[in-house]
């Protein structure tokens, strides 16, 4: 998977339930079970634990989200990739964890093909991708111990919107999308170090995050 490579969704107007990139549970329900059925399957997992022990199973994921409309989403950040560039941790100075270094990264998800939808609109983005162990509301990849990105939109981090990993997130001011017309969602990026300066550790941060773009 490309970094910030683009996924179209759609937002359900009663419930939100994410089309690409959230992970469903599949649970048997409970109703009853025939008799014969029943010992079958008991029969089955009693011939399975007794030669199967030492044999691991297999883990599957499925994946789907149901939205109201959307629009197809790409990005205008070259080979879907925002890089920061290389940093030496001497010349990061007596910096604090928390801190952003480098410089801000614009980037914007450019839309086409919308839907209808109601007017005004709630638009929604949902970044999809691994949280950083230093705090949920930036990206890393796991092994990161150092570095982190913040994804936001407006001015500033300070007084913009962030984008929480795996959450839909609402952009306030943008009230109206037009069927069948292009538009785009101006984003931008910091780096942050995670921890302090004399603390840091020299690593390669790679993450990536999927985005989708509803509304309703």
């Amino acid at each position: 998977m490309q970094t910030l490579f683009c996924l179209l969704s759609i937002q359900n107007r009663q419930t939100y339930l994410p089309l690409i990139n959230m992970r469903f549970i599949m649970f048997f329900s409970k109703k009853v079970i025939s008799a014969a059925v029943l010992t079958g399957l008991m029969v089955s997992t009693a011939a399975f634990a007794a030669g199967e022990a030492s044999k691991q199973g297999a883990t599957v994921t499925f994946k789907a989200q149901l939205r109201d409309a959307a629009c197809d989403v790409s990005s205008t950040t070259e080979g879907d990739t925002v890089d920061f560039g290389i940093f030496t941790i001497d010349k990061l100075g007596a910096a604090a964890a928390d801190t952003q270094i480098g410089v801000t990264k614009d980037f914007s998800l450019v839309l086409t093909n919308c839907s209808k939808a109601a007017d005004p609109a709630k638009v929604f983005v949902y970044a999809d991708g691994q949280a950083s162990n230093y705090s949920q509301k930036y990206f890393a990849n796991k092994a990161a111990q150092s570095l982190a990105v913040q994804i936001f939109y407006g001015a500033d981090a300070a007084t913009g919107t962030t984008l929480i990993p795996n959450q839909a997130t609402q952009l306030a001011d943008i009230t109206k999308v037009s069927e069948g017309t292009n538009a785009s969602i101006p984003l931008k990026a910091n780096l942050i170090l995670t921890q302090a300066a004399d603390a840091a550790k020299a690593e390669v941060m790679s993450v990536p995050v999927t985005f989708s773009v509803a509304y309703n």
